[in-house]
């Protein structure tokens, strides 16, 4: 991901070793120099989600049921620049509100080898940022999400899902969440795989 400033690019690096520590880091690099400046040593880490502020990305590392959370400006100073948060499914994106105050964690679930997919309403505002007590809301799939009003649109693919059309054997799941309720409005069949892109057109169509 890219800093609000567009000075600096974050990224994951699941593999990287790290002495003394389990592979994984976050590297930042500067875009003026192209030069590695400082590294965040976060197991496995291999997605990134940046509110629209850029004062937090949310990084999420394989087959865990962790969020880390980094806080930018204080990489490199004497703060540790990280929160880990528990209590999730294979997390592997969040989508922000539009004042950034609310992060909605995606939970790949079963498609990356974990329970059930969901959708995990975190409280940015808190320090440590707090998880919503009132729980998951589940969705037959989520790697990714798109958010529209309170409408939360979000796609995946849960293993073994049968098509009711066409000639292929499974597909995935696009769900309309409406998040003031806390409920899933609708589904539709999407092609399988695992869904990492999402936008909406200028003439209302969603592209997965």
């Amino acid at each position: 991901v890219i800093s609000s400033d567009s000075t600096s690019a974050y990224v994951a690096l699941p593999t990287s070793q790290v002495f003394g520590q389990p592979p994984g880091e976050l590297q930042v690099v500067s875009l003026g120099s192209g030069a590695a400046t400082t590294r965040v040593p976060i197991p496995a880490v291999r997605y990134l989600s940046q509110s629209h502020n850029g004062n937090r990305i949310l990084a999420f590392s394989d087959n865990l049921d962790t969020v880390s959370i980094v806080v930018p400006s204080d990489i490199g100073t004497s703060t540790n620049p990280l929160t880990t948060i528990a209590g999730f499914d294979r997390p592997v994106a969040a989508v922000f509100s539009v004042d950034d105050s609310t992060a909605y964690v995606l939970n790949c679930g079963a498609e990356c080898r974990g329970g059930a997919a969901s959708i995990q309403i975190v409280d940015m505002t808190t320090t440590p940022p707090k998880v919503d007590p009132l729980g998951k809301i589940p969705v037959p799939g989520a790697t990714i999400g798109f958010l529209d009003g309170t409408l939360l649109y979000v796609a995946g693919t849960a293993p073994g899902t049968p098509c009711t059309t066409g000639a292929a054997s499974n597909c995935g799941t696009l769900s309309v969440v409406d998040l003031s309720g806390r409920s899933v409005l609708s589904t539709a069949e999407i092609t399988d795989g695992y869904h990492n892109r999402i936008d909406m057109g200028a003439d209302g169509q969603l592209f997965v």
